[in-house]
């Protein structure tokens, strides 16, 4: 199927009751909507500036003030990412009623929302070593 900006898709069927109103289900999805999707574009805002730092517009005393910048939103990054690991493994996603099928799809879904933070988080280190290197370009210690 080739589908294209803009294009509905209409499909046909029910939710089953038992798996939207499952609570464990519900608060994942609550936690990704309100939490993760901020974080995901706090990552890529990041990688929009880091690259134009890269660019190399401003003389050296300037970007050496804009690395400490960098490096604090990116330590910042690390350490929101990581509350966000504890907070996704305290959430209570099964309970007495949850039936054995929505109990692993409740887990699945745990998962794939913390392989997804910790996607962000390699992006994150990859930033830290671009930051670095640049830094050791604007002292002279890396010779283009």
């Amino acid at each position: 199927m080739n589908f294209k900006d803009n294009d509905k898709i209409l499909i046909m069927g029910k939710v089953s009751s038992s798996l939207k109103d499952d609570p464990g289900f519900s608060a994942l999805v609550a936690y990704e909507k309100a939490n993760l999707v901020g974080l995901q574009k706090q990552h890529e805002q990041i990688e929009s500036d880091l690259s134009a730092m890269e660019l190399n517009f401003l003389d050296v005393q300037k970007s050496l003030e804009m690395v400490k910048r960098m490096e604090k939103r990116l330590a910042n990054f690390t350490e929101t990412s990581m509350k966000h690991l504890e907070a996704l493994d305290g959430l209570s996603i099964i309970g007495e009623l949850t039936s054995e099928a929505q109990a692993v799809r409740n887990r699945e879904k745990r998962k794939s929302l913390i392989d997804g933070i910790n996607t962000l988080l390699n992006g994150n280190d990859k930033h830290v070593r671009r930051l670095e290197e640049y830094k050791k370009k604007l002292l002279g210690e890396i010779i283009e």
